[in-house]
């Protein structure tokens, strides 16, 4: 049979142990939670025995809290990918990367040992973004992923949220909106290397459906007689030619662009526990609400009980 928490704690080191929450829903498959590590495990004793309240952290943190001890620097003769895994591995873990994407970087990468924002996660993050790449991921499984970046408005619906009596969250819940730095145009500035000039890569928001649209003849009154523009500087890129490398820049300026405008709707809901993960697009309907439509999880939390239900933060799917 299945050993309580504290039996748990009681039979292994917790200095060693890594642990795997599953969560079991009668009559669908059992969905694992990642892997964690202990942080803290306080006990408190009764007449009645002894409770231990854990706190557990990611296996990312095994990253962010190891640094190299000098100035670390991925060459353009590395492909980067495999850069990475040696900085996973460096850190007592692994990753399996995809070995057809061989792909150097246009200039070199260096990280000082004397800055202390910079840890073994932050370079992985800094490369994978270099290369068009998601930040670093731990999948339910609790594996580290490398995952190439793919716009929200493609990746597929894996959940629906929806109102009436399939609902499953609760009737009380609420929406953000920010409008007050959305841009229309995002310039994305290569980092500079030696006394080459930095190409740059330019995104513009045109779409007529869009109310943050630059508009030709501007329209008087609204946001489209005026740029917003946002600056992304020193953005590394692949090795590749001019053309190769702009279209990279331009890829990367609508991604930041995108990404900037998603902000204008974010909805916060309590449900039953359901199987997504941060980054998975899902359905979010509410007819009282007159919205219906794709959104990204951004943040998810989910109470460990059996009772507990799940609070999570979706992002309007903006497609521009």
């Amino acid at each position: 049979g299945y050993m309580t928490m504290a039996e748990v704690i009681a039979s292994v080191g917790l200095l060693q142990a890594r642990l795997r929450p599953v969560l079991v829903i009668q009559g669908v498959p059992e969905y694992p939670q990642s892997v964690f590590l202990f942080n803290t495990a306080p006990e408190d004793w009764s007449s009645t025995g002894r409770t231990y309240s854990v706190s557990l952290r990611d296996r990312a943190s095994v990253l962010e809290q190891d640094a190299f001890e000098a100035t670390f620097t991925i060459d353009t003769a590395t492909p980067a990918l495999s850069a990475i895994a040696s900085v996973i591995a460096s850190a007592g873990e692994s990753i399996a990367v995809d070995g057809s994407d061989a792909r150097l970087l246009a200039n070199p990468m260096s990280w000082s040992a004397d800055d202390e924002s910079i840890s073994k996660l932050s370079i992985v993050n800094e490369t994978l973004d270099a290369l068009g790449y998601m930040s670093l991921r731990v999948d339910p499984r609790g594996d580290f992923r490398a995952i190439p970046y793919v716009a929200p408005a493609s990746r597929p619906i894996v959940f629906e949220l929806v109102d009436g009596e399939s609902a499953i969250y609760l009737s009380d819940w609420s929406v953000d909106r920010d409008f007050s730095e959305i841009p229309n145009k995002v310039i994305s500035i290569e980092a500079a290397s030696g006394d080459a000039e930095a190409l740059t890569g330019v995104w513009t928001n045109t779409d007529p459906s869009s109310p943050f649209a630059y508009t030709s003849p501007p329209v008087p009154g609204t946001r489209g007689e005026q740029w917003v523009v946002r600056r992304n500087r020193n953005v590394q890129t692949p090795a590749g030619d001019e053309a190769a490398r702009t279209a990279f820049l331009n890829a990367r300026a609508r991604q930041s662009g995108v990404a900037a405008s998603a902000v204008q709707r974010q909805i916060e809901i309590e449900c039953l526990p359901i199987q997504v993960d941060v980054n998975d697009v899902v359905r979010f309907r509410s007819t009282r609400a007159g919205i219906d439509g794709r959104y990204v999880v951004v943040y998810k939390q989910l109470a460990a009980m059996a009772t507990g239900l799940m609070s999570l933060r979706l992002q309007e799917v903006i497609d521009l």
